[in-house]
């Protein structure tokens, strides 16, 4: 993996280093010769530096590393390799985890883990229940909780409604359904019915109004005159 190129070139440069005593373009120099020796000591405890972080200082030495036949990798590359070992060591850590609900809150469990611990004292409302022996947070909180603890067991119920919740089809910007109701055309007249309104076959008021026929209001309607002889 690029991880361990780059932990290469720490230990290759370290080794080469004589604590930047003399200019013989070996080794660190004297401003990351203290990182370069302290990332040797963890990488020597199996602890492992940040990769990143060790990327960033090596690079300097890119020429000097190129000639001891170590080609250094791309940054971004050993991000997403840092990223995805993190979150797979954060989900492997999380399978003890068990979360529960009572009384409106969230009941979180796992066997004593100092990265655990940290992870759930980072949760938003958590409090350290001692009767229960767990964490606890709002019901709401339950995506936060999930996201620090990604492989932690849901209780039937809780896995239910989240599976609900995330497959609900909503229809446009709410979860209201549009409404199916079609209009149809009616004919044009006068409704006194309708709050004395024009009905048009669109039902547009005053579009369909005559104009300048009398308003007769004795019989709540428009008087057209009489009819047209044949």
């Amino acid at each position: 993996m690029n991880t361990e190129i780059v932990e290469r070139a720490v230990l290759m440069l370290a080794g080469r280093c004589d604590g930047a005593h003399a200019l013989d373009g070996a080794g660190f120099n004297r401003y990351d010769a203290p990182a370069g020796h302290e990332m040797v000591r963890k990488i020597e405890a199996g602890q492992h530096p940040d990769p990143v972080y060790a990327l960033k200082v090596v690079t300097k030495y890119r020429a000097q590393l190129g000639r001891l036949g170590i080609e250094l990798p791309a940054l971004e590359i050993v991000r997403v390799e840092r990223d995805a070992a993190r979150d797979a060591k954060a989900a492997a850590t999380s399978r003890g985890v068990e979360i529960t609900r009572q009384d409106g809150i969230l009941l979180i469990r796992f066997p004593y883990n100092s990265a655990m611990f940290e992870r759930a004292r980072a949760l938003p409302g958590r409090r350290w229940d001692p009767a229960a022996k767990a964490w606890t947070t709002p019901v709401a909180a339950l995506e936060q909780v999930l996201e620090a603890f990604p492989g932690a067991r849901l209780s039937d119920d809780l896995a239910a409604e989240r599976e609900m919740s995330t497959s609900r089809p909503t229809s446009g910007c709410g979860s209201r359904p549009r409404s199916t109701r079609t209009r149809t055309p009616g004919p044009a007249g006068w409704s006194s019915a309708a709050g004395r309104s024009w009905r048009t076959t669109w039902g547009s008021a005053r579009r369909a109004r005559p104009s300048p026929q009398p308003w007769r209001s004795g019989t709540a309607s428009w008087w057209l005159g009489p009819p047209a002889c044949g």
